[in-house]
């Protein structure tokens, strides 16, 4: 866990955001609060067409299915190793799960601009 895993506890900038996201094999969001309306970083990892594993909060609910990740249940470790575990032993399905497809008009914008912004992060970080 300790070489595959990294928690990072603090403000991260957009760009700090986005390339770290865009290490990630799967996001996952582990919030607790059923009734929350959104999740910037969970629209972000989407966006950078990342599979996610997320608790079934309102805004997760609206914007995960079947073919965009999965959710886990509140206060349940089991359902989040048994959901990550898909997505790592089969690269086909996460590869699958973290392209964009069937979105509302504005979420397909959204996720199309976010992308071109990690590519050119991305892009700029291999320069260094």
């Amino acid at each position: 866990l300790q070489k595959n895993v990294k928690f990072i506890n603090k403000f991260l900038s957009l760009t700090e955001l986005l390339s770290l996201l865009k290490s990630t094999d799967v996001y996952i969001s582990s919030n607790q609060n059923p009734f929350q309306i959104t999740s910037g970083t969970l629209s972000y990892a989407m966006g950078c067409g990342r599979a996610v594993v997320s608790t079934p909060f309102l805004h997760a609910k609206e914007i995960i299915n079947e073919k965009r990740g999965f959710l886990a249940k509140f206060d349940d470790s089991k359902s989040f190793k048994d959901a990550i575990l898909a997505l790592l032993g089969n690269p086909i399905l996460k590869k699958r799960m973290g392209q964009p497809k069937q979105l509302h008009r504005n979420q397909k914008i959204q996720e199309t601009r976010l992308r071109r912004l990690c590519r050119r992060i991305q892009k700029n970080q291999s320069l260094k």
